[in-house]
């Protein structure tokens, strides 16, 4: 559980959340190359680089942007409002 108890800890916070989301992003990412390998082998077809970069990152684009905003600007406000304490312990 984070709280955030003074404006330091609270960008420190911030931070953590962008390197968390980032790191989650490039796994799930890697995680769905190595599938997507694995499956297209089991089912005889061959895997095109091309078509991976473009379904997983380029048309991902918009998503990620919105939730880069969105994940912690919801969260400073949840502090904020005090609906959600986030503690950094």
């Amino acid at each position: 559980i984070l709280v955030v108890t003074n404006k330091s800890t609270k960008q420190k916070t911030v931070k953590t959340v962008y390197i968390s989301m980032l790191a989650a992003m490039i796994a799930g990412r890697a995680a769905r190359l190595v599938a997507e390998i694995v499956l297209l082998g089991m089912g005889g077809k061959t895997f095109v680089w091309q078509a991976f970069v473009t379904v997983v990152f380029l048309n991902a684009i918009p998503g990620i942007v919105i939730q880069l905003i969105l994940v912690p600007a919801t969260m400073m406000i949840l502090d904020k409002t005090g609906v959600v304490k986030f503690y950094k312990r």
